[in-house]
């Protein structure tokens, strides 16, 4: 009596299912990856019994499409904006200038707001929209 199998049966893993765990980490991977800020350096500061810190101030500078322009939502004409920048001379390290132009905005206001910033040695900002 012959009890041998005539057919041998191959040791098979069935992978299919390994594809779908695979895409599912990828996708967590990628998900979690864009949630770390990579370029971050963890540091413990020291600590000071007279230290200051110094309080930023930002400006904001309107400009609509007739070119007039605003202080923190005030009308302001060009020699007044000139004095208001002028006041904040020598503190560049604390104040920001903030400008806001409407896009239909002639460009000569926009640019004389710049003048004036750049003229006080003051750090300028320009706000736009995301495409």
């Amino acid at each position: 009596m012959n009890l041998r199998r005539r057919h041998k049966i191959g040791a098979e893993v069935n992978t299919s299912s390994l594809n779908d765990i695979m895409f599912f980490l990828l996708l967590f991977f990628l998900l979690a990856s864009t949630l770390v800020a990579p370029h971050v350096i963890k540091v413990t500061l020291p600590k000071a019994s007279t230290g200051q810190s110094v309080p930023k101030k930002n400006v904001s500078v309107s400009v609509n499409r007739e070119g007039q322009y605003f202080i923190e939502k005030t009308l302001v004409t060009e020699q007044q904006l000139n004095e208001e920048l002028k006041s904040y001379q020598g503190k560049a390290e604390e104040v920001t200038v903030i400008i806001n132009a409407d896009s239909a905005a002639m460009v000569q206001p926009f640019v004389n707001v710049m003048d004036i910033a750049s003229r006080y040695k003051l750090k300028l900002v320009v706000a736009a929209q995301k495409k």
